[in-house]
């Protein structure tokens, strides 16, 4: 239930300070201009690249990119995080919503450094993989149910589907949900021999810690939004770079990188 605050008190900051709830034509989705977005904690190449503000990777998580998308996490953090929660506590599943969807926005950082990255869409893919595995206890095949798997089927394409829009990308998606899958394994109880979920444990944390390190390794020092991957950005995003007529999010964010690392250059030359 913080999550869900937290995300609905950033929505009304964001819209309060840009002074239109419902307007569109500065963002598709019913929400804030990346200038007032980048302002609140959103992830974007300016301040994660140049100067180094890593930390945004984790406060994106609960920045909203617009109403469309928190309507929609806001129904799946009631109908599936809400019961979870209560069977495992909030710590545990806050701790997998949190690291899933930093883990998200840095490999979205590293893959499509130039796109604005907002909101918890990949911290609740990291749910839906916790939530698979939780549902059919390791042994897919043999537990299958119709009904649970078009649950998780709905609500994986639904945020796919929101990845292809402006400031929501599937790079966060993608990466949150496999990150919860070993992290799965240190908070479900399923009904395992305790050998065979301490050999699943011993096997997932060295899996979970050089995960980390390599996209954080990649975040630091490979990231470069003036080189970007164009099928990752085609992968990601409906035309990544033509929003003009909503507000034009990526070209401007793009143009703000081009013009710090062109300042940035001539001052090194200066000195």
């Amino acid at each position: 239930y913080l999550s869900m605050a937290a995300c609905v008190a950033m929505y009304v900051v964001c819209m309060v300070e840009e002074g239109d709830f419902l307007s569109t034509v500065i963002n598709p989705l019913c929400g804030a201009s990346a200038t007032t977005l980048r302002m609140y904690g959103a992830r974007d190449a300016v301040q994660t690249h140049r100067d180094h503000e890593y930390w945004r990777v984790a406060t994106a998580i609960f920045v909203p990119t617009g109403l469309l998308p928190l309507t929609v996490t806001m129904l799946f953090q009631f109908w599936i995080m809400a019961p979870l929660e209560r069977l495992y506590g909030p710590v545990r599943l806050g701790s997998v919503f949190v690291l899933t969807g930093a883990f998200g926005h840095a490999l979205s950082a590293v893959f499509v450094p130039a796109v604005l990255g907002t909101g918890p869409t990949g911290a609740c893919m990291g749910v839906v993989a916790l939530d698979m595995v939780h549902r059919y206890e390791w042994n897919f095949f043999k537990n299958i149910r119709r009904h649970e798997t078009g649950i998780l089927l709905f609500w994986s394409l639904a945020f796919l589907l929101l990845g292809a829009f402006p400031g929501l990308d599937n790079w966060a998606n993608v990466g949150s949900y496999l990150l919860g899958l070993p992290l799965a394994v240190f908070v479900t109880t399923c009904g395992l021999r305790r050998g065979f979920r301490l050999l699943l444990c011993c096997l997932c944390v060295p899996l979970v810690v050089w995960a980390l390190a390599c996209v954080t390794l990649a975040l630091v020092f490979v990231a470069d939004p003036l080189h970007p991957c164009q099928w990752c950005l085609a992968a990601t995003a409906i035309d990544a770079y033509d929003w003009r007529r909503f507000g034009d999010y990526h070209a401007e964010l793009w143009r703000a990188a081009v013009s710090a690392a062109i300042a940035s250059a001539e001052d090194n030359r200066w000195r």
